[in-house]
């Protein structure tokens, strides 16, 4: 009887182990498409290609991170300029405070 419940509670985290894994996945592959345009959004706010790649990079992190969070009220792409804006503006601020 313990060992059918084990094998039980066993087989339930292993198929929601996948399906959170395909959701992920599927999150990115969609996301993916947006990547080139939030380059060039990035690349002229930033005029720096490394952090423009870093903070795109980091915004589809955050995306993936937080999709629950998406409720739908535009599109995905203005929902992630908007994530990468505040990512911007988060580092032009945080530069603006360093010492050199």
């Amino acid at each position: 009887m313990v060992r059918d419940s084990f094998e039980a509670a066993h087989a339930s985290h292993t198929l929601l182990r996948r399906a959170m894994l395909v959701r992920v996945a599927n999150i990115k592959n969609a996301l993916e498409e947006h990547r080139e345009p939030l380059y060039r959004y990035a690349l002229i706010h930033l005029r720096d290609r490394e952090l423009a790649e870093d903070l795109v990079q980091a915004t589809l992190l955050s995306a993936i991170e937080s999709a629950d969070g998406f409720r739908g009220d535009s599109s995905p792409r203005t929902w992630l300029i908007s994530i990468l804006n505040h990512k911007i503006i988060d580092h032009v601020r945080k530069a603006a405070h360093d010492p050199i």
